[in-house]
């Protein structure tokens, strides 16, 4: 079972030698043009396309082709509070930007974090995820909205509990915010032992992996202050868990 996402409201000639077909080629060329420009229009005009997240899941992969010189965006819906995380891969010369409901940058090229990012979202509505590319090319991304951890006031811990299947690829995302310098705190349990838990910076860097042997109990000091991505997956068949967070005030 993964945590659900809930939305607001919720892509050769022949050579001619002759003068006369040399016009030929010509007026060909010019209608050719003529038709790229109202296809790039049409297109300019239908909009970005809706990221579509399954039934329950908090991710979803979108991939496409993006022009040289173009762009393609996509939008997407989310409440003030929640986190956007992207992974993207692209053309060598790509990049994608992130621009707020109310058309403030959120994440721009020049932005060193591009293939593994984690963008606190400020407001609630619709947001655009825009890919850029100076040459044409196809990309890969993957969004993930996680479910985020939020303490009741005066509250310091928060235990949440779910279900991961690793045969249906599922991974329970979660985040929080926190300030430079604290200490997150995770206690983990699963009902078979199979189930791990990894927390990544604001920047994109791992903090915590599958691989590290901690795995019922951690305490990682965070590095700065922002959004902080908290996953769990099952590579050993399916199984419940239950995940404490707790970060002391300062």
């Amino acid at each position: 079972m993964r945590t659900t996402q809930e939305p607001t409201t919720q892509k050769p000639a022949t050579p001619v030698r002759h003068r006369a077909g040399r016009r030929t080629v010509a007026a060909v060329a010019v209608a050719l043009a003529a038709l790229g420009g109202t296809t790039a229009a049409a297109q300019a005009a239908s909009g970005p396309s809706r990221v579509a997240f399954s039934a329950g899941a908090t991710s979803a992969p979108v991939t496409g082709q993006v022009a040289a010189g173009g762009e393609d965006a996509h939008v997407f819906g989310a409440r003030a509070g929640q986190a956007a995380v992207v992974h993207f891969e692209g053309p060598a010369d790509s990049y994608w930007t992130l621009v707020g409901p109310d058309g403030s940058p959120l994440h721009t090229g020049a932005t060193e974090q591009q293939e593994d990012a984690t963008v606190a979202l400020p407001r609630t509505g619709d947001y655009v995820l825009d890919v850029h590319s100076a040459t044409a090319g196809s990309y890969e991304l993957d969004l993930t909205i996680p479910q985020p951890i939020r303490f009741a006031p005066g509250g310091t811990s928060r235990t949440v509990r779910g279900a991961v299947s690793p045969s249906q690829g599922e991974l329970d995302a979660y985040s929080f915010g926190a300030r430079a310098g604290q200490e997150a705190t995770v206690r983990f349990s699963s009902d078979t032992g199979g189930a791990t838990w990894s927390l990544v910076a604001p920047d994109g860097s791992p903090l915590h992996t599958g691989m590290t042997q901690d795995q019922s109990s951690a305490t990682v000091r965070l590095p700065s202050s922002g959004t902080y991505s908290l996953d769990v997956q099952s590579d050993a068949g399916p199984t419940g868990y239950a995940l404490t967070l707790s970060i002391p005030a300062r």
